[in-house]
């Protein structure tokens, strides 16, 4: 069984939370590490949130290559499908998932409209 930790990113995070979730993760001893983007949802409380610059988070992925040299880091196919996923591996990602649980269709997927 392996350890998963991660942050998420575009929520009001500045680079000393980076900093802090990455020593975090490393205490862990966790076998793969993750950013996210935070992607507004109609209907919740943070709808009208300003959407996170996706570099950023592409930025904090190289910083964890760098970090954790040899862990897990994922690359996503759930928010831009495949035309998405080569920014995740020049960013240092070398594993590709996505939230696609077998038998409920493309629950929890953010845009199911996707070639996945």
């Amino acid at each position: 069984m392996l350890i998963e930790e991660g942050l998420l990113c575009g929520i009001g995070e500045n680079d000393d939370d980076i900093a802090d979730s990455i020593e975090v993760m490393r205490s862990f001893g966790a076998d793969q590490v993750r950013v996210m983007n935070f992607v507004r949802q109609r209907g919740t409380p943070m709808e009208g949130n300003t959407a996170p610059d996706s570099v950023r988070a592409l930025m904090i992925t190289s910083v964890m290559r760098l970090a954790f040299p040899d862990r897990l880091i994922p690359a996503f196919l759930d928010v831009r499908g495949l035309a998405g996923l080569r920014p995740w591996l020049d960013a240092g990602a070398n594993v590709v998932t996505s939230l696609v649980h077998p038998g409920q269709g493309l629950v929890g997927v953010a845009q199911n409209s996707l070639d996945i």
